[in-house]
């Protein structure tokens, strides 16, 4: 089975608008930052919400890493029932100390029957990270998203087509990234959070699923 190269350690990277303070219009400047503790970046919750507004999920929605809870709180604003949780409680509603790869991960108790999974894995530096998260995805749901950067899928056909991959559905913009203490200080001080510097998808896999995945986009209007 191919893998993935292993990437190097480096920081992460990620853009700030275009008329930010000491960066001129229409001029984006690259800021690099260490690398997150428990690879911890956080997504726009606009790219949940318009993920949740274009595609039929639910009635119950499970993020098993949930982090400061973007996702929950999209899936509860498009009136699904959504529950969170993650390896270091990091907001009121997310249960902590749930790691999503252990066996003895189980889904909030609230939760009955089949439900979907929706998140944004850390991935760090081990380039099967993904394949891991992607396998107990498959494993624990009906329906599950995993967002994901494009070029960590460069090499992931091999495994890929051992799981029921309905989909690779991109967004209409390309979100920003950003460290979680950077994008939470960013919100404190009402700053805007920018354009993204990596292209992302969402990987959409269905039970039972068999045949070649469909590429779409989440186009607005």
């Amino acid at each position: 089975m191919l893998d993935a190269p292993r990437l190097p350690t480096a920081p992460r990277t990620t853009r700030e608008p275009a008329g930010a303070p000491g960066n001129p219009a229409k001029v984006q400047k690259i800021r690099t930052f260490p690398r997150e503790p428990d690879e911890h970046y956080v997504e726009e919750r606009r790219v949940s919400r318009e993920l949740f507004a274009r595609l039929a999920l639910g009635p119950v929605v499970v993020d098993p890493c949930a982090g400061f809870g973007n996702i929950v709180l999209e899936a509860r604003a498009a009136g699904l029932r959504a529950y969170g949780s993650d390896l270091v409680k990091r907001a009121p509603a997310i249960a902590g100390g749930c790691d999503f790869l252990s066996e003895k991960w189980r889904p909030p108790t609230r939760v009955r029957g089949d439900f979907d999974i929706v998140c944004n894995p850390p991935f760090g530096h081990r380039s099967d990270l993904l394949r891991e998260f992607c396998e107990a995805a498959c494993a624990r749901a009906a329906t599950a998203l995993l967002l994901a950067p494009v070029r960590r899928l460069r090499c992931a056909g091999p495994w890929l087509q051992a799981l029921p991959l309905a989909a690779v559905i991109h967004p209409s913009l390309r979100p920003s990234m950003w460290p979680g203490r950077i994008y939470a200080a960013k919100l404190a001080a009402g700053e805007r959070l920018g354009t993204g510097f990596d292209e992302v998808c969402w990987l959409r896999f269905e039970r039972g699923r068999e045949g070649a995945p469909v590429v779409s986009w989440l186009r607005e209007g």
